[in-house]
């Protein structure tokens, strides 16, 4: 069995925001639907742009681990698909 590495838990703490991303942005996105209050649309709108641009970074990071570091790892592999998979795209 493979010893966990500094790179790996840091790729499983990013796997956990990504899914906290998904999971906030389909709260929002539902919250928008019913809401009438423009100023809770604004507040809602801005931190669905706030989640997405987390979510470009997050892609990056993955970006450079993948071309830096971790070639071939499965773990990026896991992070790209989950990535791929929220609600908010790129």
């Amino acid at each position: 069995m493979k010893p966990i590495t500094n790179s790996d838990s840091i790729i499983s703490g990013l796997c956990r925001e990504i899914e906290y991303i998904k999971l906030r942005s389909q709260s929002i996105m539902i919250s928008l639907t019913y809401c009438k209050n423009q100023s809770l649309i604004r507040r809602l709108n801005n931190e669905l742009s706030h989640l997405n641009k987390r979510k470009v970074s997050i892609k990056e990071m993955a970006t450079i681990l993948e071309t830096q570091c971790m070639r071939n790892s499965l773990s990026i592999d896991l992070l790209n698909e989950i990535i791929g998979r929220t609600l908010i795209k790129i």
